[in-house]
């Protein structure tokens, strides 16, 4: 009995020295969590979703052992892991795809003025923000209020706008339709507006081209404005629809609805006598 009693001596002495030593070791390599935590923070940021939420847990966690030290720690590195979490997620948000935002200074028709003349509907614009365009073309001259040449990557395209129509101002005789004051005035104000050198954005249909050899294509501010929608909002053009081009036809109906009810622009009496 005497021998078994020193043997639950001598191993219950072993046990002690072995949590001394783990208890020991813990305190040694505790103090380094905090650090590797905030040189590690922006690295868990990243690639764990949940990271602060699991870091915030633990932080509860050893409340509950009385480490207040090592807790105030954590607390510190896991408010930087999340500081340089958000930071990352705002950066790579910044890279993306460059939103557009509307240009105020190209003249677009609103809610207010749609509410005349029986219509309280509202002019609604294509959404083009984070689309993406089949070319990008630098205006190189203004022909008339429809027609347009652009540089298109080295080569002179004349463009067409798909659509729509604007009275004539530079028609030959042989056409079929005259040339009138509203033309010239139109092409006038399209002229102001767009300049050689601008920059437009391209967007095609079905059909790339019409029987005289123009290219047919919708055509964008770099505000993301369509400028047939501009044309039609302020009554500048009228719907014409030719197929197979007739992706925005309906969108461009109610835009010169709203236009002819609100007698704006050329829906102020010309129009409206052809």
């Amino acid at each position: 009995m005497k021998k078994k009693h020193k043997d639950n001596l001598f191993w219950g002495a072993v046990g002690l020295v072995s949590i001394a030593v783990v208890v020991v070791a813990a305190f040694k390599i505790i103090p380094a969590i905090p650090a590797a935590i905030n040189s590690e923070g922006e690295k868990i940021g990243k690639s764990i979703e949940g990271a602060p939420e699991a870091l915030g847990t633990a932080v509860s966690a050893l409340r509950g052992y009385g480490l207040d030290a090592l807790d105030n720690n954590l607390a510190g590195a896991l408010e930087e892991a999340e500081k340089q979490y958000n930071s990352s997620k705002a950066e790579a948000s910044n890279t993306s795809a460059p939103k557009i935002v509307p240009d105020t200074s190209v003249p677009r028709q609103t809610a207010d003025n749609a509410s005349d003349a029986g219509t309280t509907q509202a002019v609604y614009y294509v959404n083009t923000t984070d689309k993406i365009y089949d070319a990008t073309g630098t205006v190189i001259r203004v022909k008339d209020g429809d027609t347009y040449v652009l540089d298109i990557d080295g080569a002179e395209t004349t463009i067409r706008l798909i659509g729509v129509d604007t009275p004539e101002s530079v028609a030959p005789e042989d056409y079929g339709k005259q040339n009138t004051q509203e033309g010239i005035d139109v092409s006038n104000i399209v002229k102001d507006t767009i300049k050689a050198g601008d920059t437009l954005y391209i967007e095609y249909d079905v059909g790339r081209t019409d029987t005289y050899g123009r290219t047919l294509a919708y055509l964008y501010f770099e505000s993301g404005v369509m400028v047939q929608e501009w044309l039609l909002s302020n009554g500048y053009a009228q719907v014409v629809t030719i197929q197979p081009n007739s992706k925005y036809a309906d969108h461009f109906a109610t835009m010169e609805k709203v236009a002819m009810n609100s007698n704006i622009g050329l829906w102020n009496g010309f129009f409206a006598s052809e």
